[in-house]
């Protein structure tokens, strides 16, 4: 029973500080010491090498949040097309006109958008583009709207000039990355949870 009662305060690892470590090695590296001695200077050695990695590892286990964090930002920001949406409100791009042709409910985003065709203002026709925006009241296939194409690789039209539409790819962006980064950081990963061996007086 006493050696159970020993055991609980035995097991906490004193507080050391980068002075006290460097002591102490020096001290066993001069010799002349005792058992005992020896014992107590590998305990503060192995004490603050145990501290150390453990900051190591919580550095290390912070960077993989950050990482993921960003990375999964970036993969929602490409596949939803912030940039061309940002642009478009800006006034960036190809003006044209949209001309709606059906509304398939089929959209990274909640509810239905109309696909159609755009025609660029220099007769550049695009076919089978998605319109990110709302048709006037009344509107509704085959009716054309003054639109932006900012360009790129994904085939999507804003309204001239009220496109609003990169407010909500950034939500769901910061929603993605927060979501990611809060999994990573509660994920065991096994990092700086070996105890250094001597760090027990």
């Amino acid at each position: 029973m006493a050696g159970k009662q020993r055991s609980g305060p035995a097991s906490r690892q004193p507080k050391v500080s980068r002075r006290q470590a460097d002591e102490a090695r020096a001290q066993l590296a001069a010799g002349g010491l005792s058992h005992q001695q020896r014992r107590k200077l590998r305990a503060v050695t192995g004490a603050w090498d145990s501290a150390a990695s453990q900051r190591r590892s919580q550095v290390r286990h912070l960077g993989i949040v950050l990482g993921g964090t960003l990375v999964a930002m970036a993969l929602v920001a490409v596949f939803n097309g912030l940039v061309p949406a940002i642009e478009a409100a800006d006034g960036h791009g190809t003006a044209g006109t949209f001309t709606a042709g059906s509304q398939p409910c089929i959209s990274r985003r909640v509810g239905c958008r109309w696909s159609g065709t755009f025609r660029s203002a220099d007769g550049v026709t695009l076919r089978h583009v998605a319109y990110d925006g709302t048709l006037p009241a009344g509107d509704g296939g085959g009716s054309s709207v003054p639109a932006v194409f900012p360009g790129g690789a994904v085939h999507v039209v804003y309204p001239r000039g009220s496109s609003r539409a990169w407010i909500t790819d950034v939500l769901v962006m910061v929603l993605v990355g927060g979501i990611v980064g809060f999994l990573l950081w509660i994920m065991p990963l096994g990092l700086g949870k070996r105890e250094t061996p001597g760090a027990v007086v």
